[in-house]
């Protein structure tokens, strides 16, 4: 059983279970993938959305718990929406007095300080939303002509633009006390490489951008070379 657990978060009407359950056989058996799956999402498609992305973060706390009781290194992997609670999580660890994680993989947004000003997407009307979302690169096709797909997905992205639209960041900045390596595409119409250098500043030892081709969902083209960076990285830092 591996002692170093990565735990990943989605992003925007994204399904944990789905983005990164293949990537355990891309990591291999010495790092246990741990996708953690926001309440009204896949498997907990039942349960009420969560309010707000601290709420979110709380929420996924138990699991850094068990983890840590359980003796086991641990690190954080979050694209988009995702980096904000990871981010909010971090706080609640620290919060908890628990043991921080050995190193955060942060993908597809700005460090949470940038507070949000685009169009307020979650007040769209279904027609309109749909529109916005298919000018996304690299958002699946299906979804937009498929009416089932769209009656089940649509409330989850209309919730997750939600929690991200009316986020507010509350100072000071929170560094982690491992690194934080951000992966980056320079396609992404949503963040630019300057952005993601904005994050150096969330952490106090190694911080690395590595660059890949694409649109915003370029972890889903790349995820090997991205679990080939993750691996390296924690064989580093806790050598695994």
């Amino acid at each position: 059983m591996s002692d170093t657990v990565l735990f990943c978060i989605p992003y925007a009407g994204g399904i944990a279970e789905v983005t990164y359950g293949k990537w355990q056989k891309a990591l291999g058996e010495n790092i246990q993938v741990i996708p953690l799956e926001p309440a009204g999402h896949g498997r907990r498609m039942r349960e009420p959305f969560a309010s707000t992305i601290e709420a979110t973060a709380l929420d996924f706390l138990p699991h850094i718990k068990q983890a840590i009781s359980e003796g086991k290194k641990y690190a954080l992997y979050a694209h988009s929406m995702g980096t904000l609670i990871a981010y909010e999580l971090v706080k609640a660890i620290i919060q908890a007095r628990l043991m921080e994680p050995e190193a955060m993989f942060l993908s597809g947004r700005l460090p949470p300080n940038h507070q949000y000003s685009g169009p307020d997407l979650h007040e769209l009307s279904d027609n309109d939303l749909v529109e916005s979302l298919k000018k996304v690169e690299g958002s699946p096709k299906d979804l937009f002509v498929v009416p089932a797909l769209v009656e089940t997905f649509l409330p989850i992205i209309r919730s997750d633009y939600r929690l991200t639209e009316t986020y507010t960041f509350k100072p000071p900045v929170i560094s982690i006390c491992g690194s934080i390596h951000c992966f980056y595409s320079d396609n992404d119409s949503l963040v630019n490489l300057q952005d993601m250098y904005e994050w150096r500043h969330f952490c106090r030892k190694d911080f690395v951008v590595h660059q890949y081709s694409g649109h915003h969902f370029f972890i889903n083209d790349h995820y090997v070379d991205i679990c080939n960076e993750i691996r390296n990285a924690l064989s580093e830092a806790v050598c695994i």
